[in-house]
């Protein structure tokens, strides 16, 4: 995944587990995107269990897929 981010502007940062990312996370990264204009998401790294069913590279692909 090629970075676009312009180091000279505003970013918001989210960081979280995104376990599963759900129209609320949805609807964060949008406002967060309006206000700043870009957004870099960050992805917590938790050991398998039943709170944290995904690994990173599904939620890699549910976020490429939903934003």
């Amino acid at each position: 995944m090629k970075s676009r981010i312009d180091y000279n502007r505003p970013t918001a940062m989210m960081l979280g587990r995104w376990q599963p990312w759900h129209q609320g996370h949805q609807e964060l990264f949008k406002k967060s995107l309006e206000k700043t204009g870009q957004v870099i998401i960050m992805i917590r790294s938790m050991p398998s269990s039943k709170d944290n069913p995904f690994d990173v590279k599904e939620l890699i692909s549910a976020l490429t897929g939903a934003t």
